[in-house]
C-alpha cells in the first residue's frame, strides 16, 4: 500500500508544463548533479563527472561543476547526454529560452556543441562554438532562436546533448574539460555579428579563382559595390580577418568587368557568408559573352537562391556551376550580385568568394540511382542496421512482387522488429557507398520505392563523417501489400559546414512507427533515385494532424476536432492576402496566398485567455521563409484604439517548408501581452512579402495547467489495462502516449516504447512502475504487476 501512495504522490507532483530544469549548475540540490548522464563516441565512454570546481575564480566560483574527459581515442564529436523522460524535462524552445549559455574551463582552443532533442530521435543541427581562452573560465553563447521545435509526431524537446571538445583536428592526448551554469534565456544579448572569422580555406591555390580571400593571392576586382547597388559596404576585420559587411541589404553588384573571368575550367562557385537576420539568399553570376560588353547580346546569367538559410553561424556555400542553368558561356563572368531578405534590413558577412575546380574528393551527385542490382549502387553497400532489437541484417533478395511499378529483380528487405525502437533504420557506410557530393538543385528531389504491408512513415536523412546530419523527411505510404513512390524534398536543406565535411551517408528509416509494432513488419524497398528540384509538392499531401487535447482545456477558433467560438472574419479588409476555404482529404483547411499579412477578428465576440497557457497553430508551406504570428487585445473597453490596447508579435525565421508544423507558442513568450482577456485580432505574417502560401488549420488556445486536486488528476489519468497483466501479453493504453518506460523498483529501466500499446515479453513476474508523456508534455507513472 505504501508503494501505491508514493506512485500517487509522484504522478501528482510530476507532471509537466512547458519550462525546462534550468539552469544547470551541477550544485547539490540543482539541476544536473543527479541527473543520468550518458558518454559517447569516446572509445571507452567514461562517465561524467560531477566534481569540486577545481579553479573557482575568474567569472565561475560556484562549488560543483561537470567533468568530461575526452579521450586521445574518442571520436572528434564525442560528447554526453541527459536522459530522456526526465532530467531536462520536456519543453518548448521559444523566444523566451532561446539563448544558451555555457560555462567551459578547457586547456586547448576547440569547439564546444550544444543540440537539442526528443524521445523520437528526431534531433537539431548542433551549434559550434570556440572557446578562445584556455585555462580559465568563459560563457559561450548558443542562439537557438532560429531554431524550430519538432514536429507535432516527434513529441517535445527533452535532452540536451554537449559536445565539449568537438576537436576535428584530433587529439594528440587525453583532454579534460570542465562545464557549468548552463542557461536557458530570452534574447537581447543576441550574437548579431561574427564572433569569429570564416573558415580558412584548405583548397590547392592551382585549383582556385579567387575574388576576395586571405588564403590566396586574388583576382583584380573592380568594385564590391557598383553604384547601382542597393547596400552598405564596409571593409572590416573579424580577428585580424578581412571581411565584407553589406548592411541594409537588398542586393549587391560586384564586379569585374575589366578582368573578366574565364570559369571554363572550374566546376563550383564558393563564397563564406554569416546573418543573423537574412532569410533567403541570391547569388547570381553574369557573363558578358564574347563581346566582353554588357548589353551586347550575348549575355547570360542565372541566380541560385537559399531559401531559409540558418542565421548565426557561417555557412560554406559551394554552388556546383552546373545549377547556374540560364549561364550558358563563362569565359567572361564580370558581375556577381547578392540578394537578402527581408529586402534592405538584413546585413550579411562575407568572406572567400572563389571559384574552383572539384579536382579531389567528392563531386556534385552521389552514387546512384541504388538499385541494388548486381554490379549497381546499393547491392554490395555496407548497410548497418540500428535501434531495432538484435538488428537482423538488411537483405538483398529477389523482388517478392514484380509489378506495378516496380518490376525490377532485386530489392532490399528490412525487417522491423516488434522489439525495436520506432526510429529503427539502416545506414551506408562513410568513406564508400554513397560517395561524398554536394547536395543542390539538381540532385535534391530524393525518390524512394517502397512495399510495406502498413502504414507508417518512411524517413529519409543525409550525414557527413563528422557526425553532422539533417533531421530526416518523413513520408508515410499510402498503400500496403503493393509498391508505392514516395517523394523526399531536400531542396531547403544546406550542406554541412566547411568543417564538417561532405554529405557521403545516406539514412533510411522504413517503419518509423510511433504508435508501436504489435508484430515485425517487413519492408521492401528499391529504386532510391536522386534528381533535380522542380517536382516538389507546392500543398501538403495530408491534412493537418488532429488534435488530441481535452476539448475542457481548449478555445478552439477552427478545428474540426472541437466546437469552435464565432469568428467575425477569417480576412479582414484591410489584410494582404487571398483566402480559399479548401479541404485536404475532406478537413476543412484555410488557405493563404500572396501573403503579406492577414488578419482574423472576433472583435464581436473577443476571446478571454487568461486561464489559457498557450496559442496552437499548424501551418504548412512550400515556400515561407518567416511566420509571424501577432495577437492583439482590445483591452477592458473593448474598442480598438481605446488607448488600453496591446499586442506582441512572435516572428518563426527560417521555419521548415513542405511539411505541416504544429507551433504551441507560450503565451508568455508573446511579453507585449499583458492583458488576455479580450482577444480580438489575430495577423499572420509571411515572408517573401506578399509571395508566399501557407495553409492553416486547428487554431486554438489551451491550457496546460493540470490541476492537483485528486479528482481532476484521476479525470485526466492514462488507464492501463488490463493490471495485473500475464507476462507477454500487450497492455494498452486509454489514449496516446508519447513516451512509455517501465522500470523496476530498483530503478533499472527494462523496456521503453511509444503509442497505445506496449508488449510485456521481457517482463518477469513482478512490480513494475510504468512511466509515461502524454501528449500534451505532462509525466504520469502507474504501478503495473505482471504475473
Amino acid at each position: 500500500m505504501r508503494l501505491f501512495i508514493l506512485l500517487q504522490v509522484f504522478f501528482l507532483t510530476a507532471l509537466t508544463g512547458f519550462a525546462q530544469n534550468a539552469p544547470i549548475n551541477f550544485e547539490a540540490g540543482g539541476n544536473g548533479a543527479n541527473w543520468t548522464w550518458a558518454v559517447f563516441e569516446n572509445s571507452t565512454n567514461p562517465p561524467l563527472e560531477i566534481i569540486a570546481n577545481p579553479d573557482p575564480s575568474g567569472i565561475n566560483t560556484s562549488a560543483t561543476v561537470a567533468k568530461f574527459t575526452a579521450l586521445s581515442a574518442g571520436n572528434p564529436w564525442a560528447g554526453c547526454e541527459s536522459m530522456h523522460g526526465a532530467d531536462l524535462g520536456p519543453f518548448v524552445l521559444g523566444p523566451s529560452n532561446s539563448i544558451i549559455k555555457i560555462m567551459v574551463w578547457k586547456s586547448v582552443i576547440s569547439d564546444v556543441g550544444i543540440k537539442m532533442a526528443s524521445p523520437t530521435g528526431w534531433a537539431q543541427v548542433e551549434i559550434k562554438r570556440s572557446n578562445t581562452v584556455v585555462n580559465q573560465w568563459e560563457e559561450l553563447t548558443f542562439d537557438f532562436s532560429s531554431y524550430l521545435n519538432p514536429p507535432a509526431d516527434q513529441g517535445q524537446l527533452d535532452q540536451i546533448i554537449v559536445f565539449p571538445d568537438f576537436n576535428l583536428g584530433g587529439r594528440g592526448q587525453d583532454n579534460i574539460i570542465y562545464f557549468d551554469n548552463i542557461t536557458f534565456s530570452a534574447g537581447g544579448g543576441v550574437v548579431t555579428s561574427p564572433l569569429s572569422p570564416a573558415p580558412t580555406p584548405t583548397r590547392p591555390a592551382a585549383d582556385v579563382i579567387s575574388l576576395f580571400s586571405g588564403a590566396y593571392t586574388n583576382v583584380p576586382v573592380d568594385t564590391w559595390r557598383t553604384d547601382w547597388s542597393n547596400a552598405t559596404l564596409d571593409d572590416i576585420e573579424i580577428q585580424g580577418n578581412a571581411t565584407k559587411r553589406y548592411s541594409q541589404l537588398d542586393f549587391v553588384g560586384i564586379e569585374t568587368v575589366a578582368n573578366q573571368i574565364d570559369a571554363t575550367g572550374m566546376t563550383h562557385f564558393h563564397l563564406d557568408v554569416w546573418s543573423a537576420d537574412f532569410t533567403l539568399l541570391g547569388v547570381k553570376l553574369v557573363d558578358f559573352g564574347a563581346d566582353g560588353a554588357f548589353g551586347g547580346g550575348d549575355d547570360v546569367e542565372h541566380q541560385v537562391n537559399f531559401p531559409s538559410p540558418m542565421q548565426g553561424q557561417w555557412l560554406s556555400l559551394d554552388i556546383p556551376l552546373s545549377d547556374f542553368t540560364g549561364l550558358t558561356t563563362r569565359a567572361h563572368v564580370a558581375q556577381y550580385i547578392l540578394v537578402g531578405q527581408p529586402t534592405g534590413v538584413n546585413t550579411i558577412y562575407v568572406d572567400n568568394v572563389y571559384f574552383f575546380n572539384e579536382t579531389t574528393g567528392g563531386g556534385d551527385d552521389p552514387n546512384g540511382p541504388i538499385t541494388f542490382e548486381p554490379g549497381q549502387f546499393g547491392a554490395n553497400w555496407t548497410w548497418t542496421v540500428f535501434e531495432n532489437a538484435t538488428n537482423p541484417p538488411l537483405e538483398i533478395i529477389a523482388n517478392p512482387d514484380q509489378s506495378g511499378i516496380n518490376t525490377s529483380a532485386t530489392v532490399a528487405k528490412f525487417t522491423a522488429l516488434a522489439g525495436g525502437n520506432p526510429w529503427a533504420g539502416v545506414e551506408s557506410m562513410h568513406g564508400a557507398d554513397l560517395g561524398p557530393f554536394v547536395l543542390s538543385p539538381s540532385n535534391s528531389t530524393i525518390k524512394i520505392m517502397v512495399w510495406k504491408s502498413v502504414i507508417s512513415d518512411v524517413g529519409i536523412k543525409f550525414a557527413s563523417p563528422a557526425g553532422w546530419a539533417q533531421v530526416e523527411i518523413k513520408r508515410p505510404n499510402t498503400v500496403v501489400n503493393q509498391w508505392e513512390e514516395l517523394t523526399f524534398d531536400f531542396s531547403s536543406y544546406l550542406n554541412p559546414p566547411a568543417d564538417q565535411g561532405q554529405l557521403d551517408q545516406i539514412i533510411v528509416f522504413p517503419d518509423f512507427n510511433l504508435g508501436g509494432r504489435g508484430q515485425d513488419n517487413i519492408i521492401y524497398f528499391d529504386n532510391i533515385t536522386f534528381g533535380p528540384s522542380g517536382g516538389n509538392p507546392t500543398s501538403p499531401l495530408t491534412p493537418a494532424p488532429t488534435p488530441t487535447r481535452p476539448a475542457a482545456d481548449v478555445i478552439s477558433l477552427f478545428s474540426n476536432a472541437y466546437t469552435n467560438v464565432p469568428v467575425d472574419t477569417w480576412r479582414t479588409d484591410w489584410s494582404n492576402a487571398i483566402l480559399e476555404d479548401i479541404a485536404i482529404q475532406g478537413n476543412a483547411t484555410k488557405k493563404y496566398s500572396q501573403l503579406d499579412f492577414v488578419g482574423i477578428e472576433t472583435v464581436a465576440n473577443q476571446i478571454d485567455a487568461t486561464g489559457m497557457t498557450h496559442f496552437h497553430l499548424d501551418v504548412w508551406s512550400a515556400d515561407f521563409t518567416l511566420l509571424g504570428v501577432k495577437l492583439v487585445d482590445f483591452g477592458a473597453d473593448g474598442a480598438f484604439g481605446g488607448g488600453d490596447d496591446v499586442e506582441h508579435q512572435v516572428n518563426f525565421t527560417a521555419p521548415m517548408q513542405g511539411q505541416w508544423l504544429s507551433l504551441d507558442i507560450p503565451l508568455s513568450d508573446f511579453t507585449g501581452l499583458t492583458t488576455r482577456a479580450h482577444v480580438a485580432q489575430y495577423i499572420l505574417v509571411g515572408q517573401p512579402t506578399g509571395a508566399n502560401t501557407i495553409y492553416v488549420d486547428n487554431v486554438y488556445f489551451f491550457t496546460n495547467i493540470v490541476d492537483t486536486d485528486e479528482a481532476d488528476a484521476l479525470r485526466n489519468m492514462v488507464r492501463v489495462y488490463p493490471n495485473p497483466v500475464a507476462s507477454g501479453e500487450r497492455i494498452q493504453f486509454s489514449r496516446e502516449v508519447t513516451q512509455i518506460e517501465v522500470f523496476d523498483l530498483a530503478g533499472k529501466r527494462i523496456v521503453a516504447g511509444s503509442g497505445f500499446t506496449l508488449n510485456t515479453a521481457v517482463l518477469k513476474s513482478g512490480v513494475y512502475v510504468v512511466k509515461m508523456r502524454t501528449q500534451d508534455g505532462s509525466i504520469q507513472t502507474q504501478k503495473l504487476v505482471v504475473q
